[in-house]
């Protein structure tokens, strides 16, 4: 316990107790009442049933801190000290009494071993595809794996890789199926739900539903190393439509470009960018580095940290430990006005 003296206009002197705990604690909890993402507000069929589990373990607590409290009050006040007051009846080997207090919290964790059991198998597995005229695309199948310090993200099915963006359809059963090739890494989108580690040589899954469009932020929530806090994500769920338009765009090979970003592409094709980097239909074919066939359509790069404009991509590729130091591209020594140039193809492929 810290005291504080305080001294007034009036020179008065008075005395203020702060309970540091407690001030920590209160600083935790508001820290994390604002921003995006929220665990609580769910966008898919998993998310909303752990946090459907999440208020009602709440419910119960407050219940059974309200009960607890309001017996500690009334035993203070009831059988508080009083001058020429005999000694309370005493319970000592009250065995009923023993029964009840030990029954009633059993009881309680009972309840809620029963609905977190319930939650855990409802989320267990991935649920039958939705059948439905309306619903196109009805499963998904996304391979994700962790990289230091980056997502990529397969689609078997579809013949697309992308990294750092996910997309998916509204509605339907997505099924990722989770790989690390380095360390063990955490994928956790709060709004959509589950969170389960990427672990080397292991193959782990999860599914979403989603529920309503957006852009959705994840992060890597396993300490995975230097750049741990920039190894970030986003899912962006679509209607059916607009997802099979996006596979479309992905399964087309690399747009033709002209002017700057021709000269871009020139200085790339002849870059050691190649050896790391893919480029669809051109003599670019590394695997170790993200996929840049289009990467002018993502809206985030290297562990979706930065915004994909034309300065931020420019300023990466001259010095890329600059921006997020240990991250394992190497500083090229390329002079600015090849990196722009360089820059402006890489913005081009859409």
């Amino acid at each position: 316990m810290r005291k504080i003296r305080l001294l007034t206009p009036q020179g008065e002197k008075r005395r203020v107790v702060y309970s540091v705990p407690i001030l920590i604690f209160l600083s935790l909890i508001t820290a994390g009442c604002t921003g995006v993402p929220a665990m609580l507000d769910p966008s898919s069929v998993s998310a909303a049933r752990v946090a459907d589990l999440t208020w009602s373990i709440l419910a119960i607590a407050t219940a059974v801190f309200l009960v607890v409290e309001a017996l500690l009050l009334y035993t203070a006040f009831r059988y508080k000290r009083r001058p020429g007051a005999e000694m309370p009846k005493q319970i000592t080997g009250n065995v009923p009494l023993e029964i009840a207090w030990t029954s009633f919290p059993a009881i309680v964790l009972a309840v809620v071993f029963a609905l977190t059991l319930g939650t855990l198998l409802s989320i267990a597995n991935s649920p039958a595809p939705v059948q439905s005229s309306s619903q196109p695309t009805e499963v998904v199948n996304v391979r994700v794996i962790g990289h230091r310090w980056w997502w990529e993200f397969q689609y078997p099915d579809l013949d697309i890789t992308t990294a750092n963006e996910m997309h998916i359809p509204v509605g339907a059963t997505v099924n990722l199926q989770l790989e690390s090739v380095d360390v063990i890494h955490s994928f956790w989108v709060p709004e959509l739900g589950t969170k389960k580690d990427a672990i080397p040589g292991l193959v782990n899954h999860i599914w979403y539903r989603a529920t309503r469009p957006g852009r959705y932020g994840g992060a890597c929530s396993a300490f995975c190393g230097q750049q741990h806090s920039l190894m970030r994500l986003q899912v962006v769920a679509e209607s059916p439509e607009e997802f099979l338009d996006w596979v479309e765009n992905q399964q087309a090979p690399a747009v033709e470009v002209t002017g700057v970003a021709a000269e871009g592409r020139e200085a790339f094709l002849a870059s050691p960018c190649t050896g790391c980097h893919a480029i669809e239909g051109t003599s670019a074919v590394g695997k170790s580095g993200p996929d840049l066939t289009h990467y002018g359509s993502r809206a985030r790069f290297a562990g979706a940290s930065f915004e994909n404009n034309l300065e931020n991509v420019t300023a990466w590729i001259m010095d890329p430990q600059e921006l997020k130091p240990g991250n394992l591209m190497p500083d090229l020594g390329m002079t600015s006005g090849v990196s722009a140039k360089i820059a402006e193809y890489l913005l081009s492929l859409k």
